[in-house]
């Protein structure tokens, strides 16, 4: 983890392996036009993290967050 606030690292690190296992359970009303729609929504999280754009990633990833919970059946 490339994260040099302590805190943050620390709490990453304690929560891993749950958040790992979470990923990896499929949500069950996922569609194949829905996962592309997921990895097209993680690409624009990771330039925006790396062009060092702290609002864009912020909005990507709400709205990321916001489209997997609607899946989910789960309205944010």
């Amino acid at each position: 983890l490339a994260c040099p606030n302590l805190m943050l690292r620390t709490l990453y690190e304690t929560v891993r392996s749950l958040l790992t296992e979470t990923q990896r359970q499929p949500i069950p009303r996922t569609e194949a036009d829905r996962m592309r729609a997921s990895l097209g929504e993680h690409r624009q999280i990771i330039t925006a993290l790396a062009t060092h754009d702290p609002e864009a990633a912020r909005l990507a990833m709400a709205s990321h967050i916001r489209n997997t919970a609607r899946c989910a059946g789960v309205m944010i």
